[in-house]
Parts: C-alpha cells; structure tokens; sequence
C-alpha cells in the first residue's frame, strides 16, 4: 500500500491515503508490529506506527539535510563523526552512512521502543554506538521520566510516575566515549528538550565546533522565544556566525546572522501564532561558511527544476545573497 501511494498522483493520494491510514490503525490495534521497507534505497525496520515513510512520500526535501551534511563533511574532513541525540530508530544513522568508510556515529535515544529498533537498522553499520540514556541539561532533578509516542516522534519529561531511565549530559556522554570528542557533526531532535540538551552539551561544543543541526518548536513552552534567543545568542559567543532555518518539511526558510538572533523573531512570533509546525535550525562558524553557499546553490536549482526561470533564479540569488 505504501508503495501504491508513493506512486500515485495527487488526486489519487488523496483516496489510497484514506485506507492506508484506516490499515494503520487497525495493525496498530492488533499491536503495532514491525515491518521492513525501503526508504531512499535504505532499508529499515519500523513499528506501522511511525509515520517516517508517508512523510518521505509527501515531502522530498524531508530529513534530506543529514546526507548533505555529512557529504560536506567528508569532503571537508576525510570522515564523518556524528552524535545523534534523539536517534529514533536509526532513520538519520542510516541515510548519512556509507557502505564503506571511515565514518563513526555515536547514537542516543531514550524510548526503549525506538532503541529496539535502532539497534536493529544500525546493525551492520561498521562504527557504531548505541546509548540509551535521557539527555538534559545536568540540572535535572527528577530521577524518573514519562515518554509520550505519537506517529514515529516520542517525547520525554522528567516524572514522578514515570521509570527510571539514566540521565546525561552531552558533555558527559561524550566524556565516556571519548574516540568522539572531535565530532564534526551534532544532531539534537528530542521534541521539546533540545534547548536544555544544548546546554549540557556546551563545553564539547565549545572544544570541536562542530556543525550544529536542532529542532526548533514550542511544545507548549511559555519560555519558548527566550530559549530560541539565548540559544542563538550562546552559540554566537562560541564562534557560530551563520544560521539557516528550515521549515518542518525541509524546505530552505531563512539565513541570518547568530550575532543577531532578533533577525529571526518575527519568524518565531509568526511560529507560536500559527503553530504551522517547527523549523530546524543549522548553526555553522567561519569554517563551514562553504556550506551557506552550497544550500543556497541546492536550492535555487530545486526551484529552477520546479520551473523558474534562469531570470528568476539571479534575481532570488541577489536577493539571498543580502
């Protein structure tokens, strides 16, 4: 049925979605059990709860940055080395591997259903590793935590009746694993804890600068606007010059200057009135400055293949070049 409706038009997505939607409900009554499908020529294995494959279906760009950062990275650096916070089931790992490389990930994921199947789809990847632990800012003060699971996203917060589940920071996460103290690439989407993350991850980033890509949404967060702001203005401080925001489906939304983060705050007002959804944002210092250019490149040929024309392709390249 997935594949019916990758390869249907839009009228007939509209109907195939219907009985899809009603299949999945029904198995994840019956008990949301596994199943294998290809995404992006990778193969994984996922709960027909997680709703990863509709996603990718209906959005192109969706989850496609990951693979062109480590593209860059690896052209920059010879090697990838990733920390991935909030790993899911692999999904990212995954897309940004090759079959045959010097790369090595370092995956943490607090759902225990969503570690099951990590392990599994990172299996025969060749330096990988796994840690099951709930990120946070090393101010916590419960010892408990209650996950939250909708359609493939899974949030957690500190509770009184939740399970225990260890508590780390970044910082030390990478202090036990220490062959990734020189990480090039930091991955943080937790659904709603990435700014107290980011915060406990402080001197690792200070030490390796790497690139910085984060989930940015309000998740009934009264001190959102505050977080985002100071989260900017603290990577500035550290040596991060330029942002890019992406919108939720991963389509290019802004650049600005991490000195100026009020650049950006219409943008968020604009997200809490609306609550269309969540961007991403990509923090880069001087050194990654190349990669500002190479999405500005990748995008305006995206939208030349959707049918600008050249002329419309220079004037919006003067334009994003302000």
């Amino acid at each position: 049925m997935l594949s019916i409706y990758e390869k249907a038009g839009k009228q007939e997505r509209k109907v195939i979605k219907l009985a899809l939607e009603l299949m999945r409900r029904i198995l994840i009554w019956m008990g949301d059990p596994p199943y294998s499908t290809d995404i992006r020529g990778r193969r994984l294995e996922l709960p027909v709860s997680h709703k990863l494959p509709i996603y990718v279906a209906e959005c192109p760009l969706y989850d496609t940055l990951p693979t062109r950062i480590a593209n860059y990275l690896r052209s920059r650096d010879g090697m990838l080395m990733m920390v991935d916070i909030g790993a899911n089931v692999g999904d990212t790992i995954v897309a940004c591997s090759l079959d045959a490389n010097k790369d090595q990930f370092l995956g943490v994921e607090a759902n225990p259903e969503f570690v099951t199947y990590l392990r599994k789809n990172t299996s025969n990847l060749r330096d990988v590793e796994l840690v099951e632990a709930f990120c946070h800012s090393g101010a916590a003060e419960q010892t408990q935590v209650r996950i939250e699971s909708v359609g493939g996203t899974a949030r957690v917060n500190e509770s009184t009746d939740g399970f225990a589940l260890p508590k780390k920071t970044v910082d030390e996460i990478l202090t036990e694993h220490p062959k990734y103290e020189n990480f090039n690439f930091l991955k943080v989407d937790t659904d709603g804890n990435d700014f107290d993350i980011l915060k406990g991850a402080s001197k690792s980033i200070r030490k390796s600068r790497p690139i910085i890509l984060m989930e940015c949404d309000v998740f009934e967060n009264v001190h959102y606007v505050e977080d985002v702001m100071t989260a900017i203005a603290s990577l500035a401080e550290v040596g991060y010059s330029t942002v890019i925001a992406y919108d939720n489906l991963g389509n290019y939304f802004s650049t600005f200057a991490a000195t100026d983060p009020a650049s950006f705050l219409e943008a968020i007002i604009y997200q809490v009135i609306s609550g269309f959804g969540y961007y991403d944002l990509l923090f880069l210092s001087e050194k990654d400055i190349e990669f500002a250019h190479y999405e500005k490149q990748f995008f305006l040929l995206y939208a030349e293949r959707k049918g600008f024309s050249a002329v419309i392709r220079e004037a919006s390249y003067r334009l994003m070049e302000r």
